[in-house]
């Protein structure tokens, strides 16, 4: 793929966007699989779990309103930094607290998603800064995306089997022999 300013720039911008992808689409993965088991297993009734699924989606919908809205003004790398800082606050609290409203609260920000490949805002933006490609490269830039967030996402949901499998194990080992 060419090289803009030959510092970097729409190479640099789009291997960026692609490691990101990758991560993203891992830890949707990791966490398409165990919110619902871990918020469940936290005391939250079904009805509960439920409703923060229900925010997460209404986020993912207002937030990609929104970014459609003013993302351009605002200005693209700034709405995706904004937006990937919010990844952090709302994984930061459903890391930290089972309380329903605060984790309403975070998934109404729009950067959580229910399933590995989310396609809200931050999609949006990622797949708006892809079209800038060269004409020649974009076609296989778009490819690439897509593939990284499939196998990443794969990868991240049947990691979320690995702490359910390591607790099987160390009740194992613990676990004095049957006479």
């Amino acid at each position: 793929m060419p090289v803009a300013d030959g510092r970097g720039g729409t190479e640099g911008d789009l291997r960026a966007i692609l490691w990101i992808q990758a991560l993203r689409a891992f830890l949707y993965g990791l966490g398409s699989v165990l919110i619902g088991v871990t918020l469940a297993e936290g005391g939250l009734t079904d009805t509960e779990v439920g409703l923060v699924f229900t925010a997460i989606l209404i986020g993912m919908a207002l937030a990609s309103a929104v970014v459609g809205a003013i993302g351009e003004r605002m200005g693209r790398r700034r709405a995706y930094v904004v937006l990937l800082a919010l990844v952090g606050v709302a994984g930061s609290v459903f890391a930290l607290t089972l309380s329903v409203p605060a984790l309403v609260v975070a998934s109404l920000t729009g950067v959580l998603s229910t399933d590995p490949n989310e396609s809200g805002p931050i999609t949006s933006l990622e797949q708006a800064m892809i079209g800038e490609a060269p004409p020649d490269a974009r076609l296989r830039v778009f490819g690439r995306y897509n593939a990284v967030a499939f196998v990443a996402g794969a990868v991240g949901a049947l990691a979320a089997s690995l702490p359910a499998r390591l607790r099987g194990q160390a009740l194992t080992r613990s676990t004095p022999p049957s006479s």
